[in-house]
Formats: C-alpha cells, structure tokens, sequence
C-alpha cells in the first residue's frame, strides 16, 4: 500500500493497531516535538484523523506517546483548555480518531498493557492557580479510560515505564540524573522492589524500553543495548550477544512471539531477523520504491505494527512536489506476522 501524505516537518513513525488499521504519526507539523495521526484501513482507505495534537516525547518508539487500546487508541495529547489545567495530558480515543476521554494530570508517558489497556506516569496537579506540580503518580488505567489502581511515586525523575505482558508486573526507570534507577511495581502498582541502580545517565527521549518474548526486557539508549531487566528483580543484566552486536537498532516480536526483526536506526531498506533465542534467521528487505518522474525518494524509518504490518516511511523530493519535506509511506499487511 502506499500513501502520499504532503508536506510536513518530519515524516514518520507509524505503527498498526492487532487488527491492522494503520496509524502514522507526523511530527514537527505545529511544533518541534508536536504530532498528528491519520488513519488508514489496512487495504489502504482513509479512516480518520486524530483530532487534536499529540505530544511526541521519544524519538526511537511511539508507545510512550500514542499507542492502541482494546477500542481505540491513547496518547500524550496537548491540552488547550486554558490556565489552571495540565498542558499535556494522557487522552483516549475511538478507532477514527475522537477523543473519549481525559487524564488529569500532566501526562510523562503512557504504554500498553497488552490486553488493552494502559500502565501511565502522570505528574500530579498539587495546585490548580497557580499550577502547581505534585508527585509522579504510577496508574492502571483500561481502555475507556477509567483509572484503576495508582501509587505516588517518591522519585519525581519517573519518565519511562514498561509492562510485562504476561505478569503484568511494571519497570519504573527514573532517568535525567548521574545514575538512572529502576524500580518493579505489580499489577495493582504496589511496590515489588526498592530502587536499584540500572545505568548512568539516560535520555528518555532516546533511550527505549522493549519486551523480549521471554519476559525479560531490554534498554537501549539510543545507540546501544546497555542492559536487561528480568521480572520483578532488583538488578540488571548485560544484555545477550545477539543485541549488543547489533547497535543502533530497533526490536520488535515478530512470527507470534517466535521471533524478532532488528530494524535500522535511520534509512535503510533492510532488516535482520532473530529467532527467541538469539539465532540469526538472515536478513530481509522491502522492495525499493518506484517514484514517480522528476521525484525521488529516500527511506527514512521501518515499523512493524502489532499486527505484524511492515511499514516504511520516506522522503520524497522533486521539483515537482514545491518546498519542504514530502513523506510518503508505504506498508505490506501483516508481512512479519
């Protein structure tokens, strides 16, 4: 399939809900780290657009600022209501793209539960007029958007979070300070740990948190694996050879858990495939585009949705397209499933 999406400041990323509708986020159209999203069918059809403007807080994953609900989407979304409300707040959304329902607190990052709902870090509103910030609160929340289970945390660098699937146990990294801390919450966020030291300083912005089909997960940031989780256990672990000979890459399950595809940091057609345990399976690629006349187009960023959807995102330039970046973006249905 492939769209032409027009002129925007930064094409990409875009990912796929479990039943394929595609959703592309572009960034950099009201604002350096602002982003919208359309939606599309997975036979290619217009479904929708986001309404509203979503806050891009991660440049290497979407799931920290918008990903898929058991009825829709959340995401981190600007909140213009006027003084004495938080800016950013976690909002929920239907499959097109209205919004449902409303955090009420200052939204840091929101994931996926895996069973459609979310694990959210919010920074609490102590005082309304002024505003005035409260602690980071860890929240369960499902795919209405009714909150569940919460607890305040006591390290306001709380920033990145990721849930284990199968537990439902949750990694708290405190980031933005000499030594990033870690801390594992269960399913009803109480405390299964005391904090334990993980790295040194990491950038939530580019650092990403991702699940090996094992439960373990993996912390990149940004240019290299620097570590493993297991759950619910205090300390960290070198991560395995398969990833760390493998940098600057980005991870996503692939064949129903069997395996994972080892996508490029930046352009690139190709792609490595791993099995669960490591073992390279070769490498892969999507088949080169064909521009039109007087335009030509480079690739800048592939995604594998959850449905297993392969999509890349590029660059189009010409005379003939006028000023600015042109994305186009072209995905194959669930092609990795």
């Amino acid at each position: 399939m492939l769209r032409d999406l027009g002129t925007h400041s930064h094409c990409g990323p875009a990912t796929t809900d479990p039943r394929g509708q595609v959703a592309l986020a572009q960034v950099g159209a009201a604002g350096a780290d602002s982003a919208s999203v359309h939606f599309y069918q997975s036979e290619g059809a217009a479904a929708g657009d986001l309404t509203g403007t979503l806050r891009a807080t991660s440049s290497e994953d979407i799931d920290p600022w918008f990903h898929w609900t058991s009825d829709g989407y959340r995401g981190l979304a600007e909140n213009n209501q006027g003084p004495g409300v938080p800016r950013i707040v976690v909002e929920t959304f239907d499959r097109s793209g209205r919004p449902t329902a409303v955090g009420n607190n200052f939204g840091i990052a929101a994931v996926p539960d895996g069973h459609g709902g979310s694990a959210l870090l919010e920074l609490t509103v102590a005082q309304a007029h002024p505003v005035q910030p409260g602690p980071v609160k860890l929240s369960r929340m499902d795919d209405r958007g009714q909150y569940g289970a919460s607890t305040l945390l006591d390290d306001s660098a709380a920033s990145m979070l990721l849930v284990n699937w199968g537990t439902g146990h949750v990694l708290v990294l405190a980031t933005g300070s000499a030594e990033t801390r870690g801390r594992w919450f269960d399913e009803s966020c109480r405390p299964l740990t005391a904090w334990f030291p993980v790295a040194g300083n990491i950038d939530s912005r580019a650092a990403a948190l991702r699940l090996l089909v094992d439960g373990t997960m993996a912390l990149s940031d940004g240019t290299r694996w620097v570590a493993t989780f297991r759950d619910a256990d205090a300390r960290t672990s070198p991560p395995p050879a398969w990833l760390t000979s493998r940098p600057g890459t980005r991870l996503a399950t692939i064949r129903g858990g069997r395996g994972y595809a080892l996508l490029p940091d930046g352009r690139g057609d190709a792609f490595d495939i791993v099995a669960a345990d490591g073992t390279s399976c070769g490498s892969a690629s999507v088949p080169k585009s064909t521009p039109a006349a007087g335009t030509a187009r480079q690739p800048t960023r592939l995604d594998v949705g959850q449905d297993g959807t392969l999509l890349q995102m590029e660059n189009a330039t010409g005379d003939r397209l006028g000023f600015g970046i042109h994305c186009a973006l072209r995905w194959w249905p669930a092609a990795v499933r």
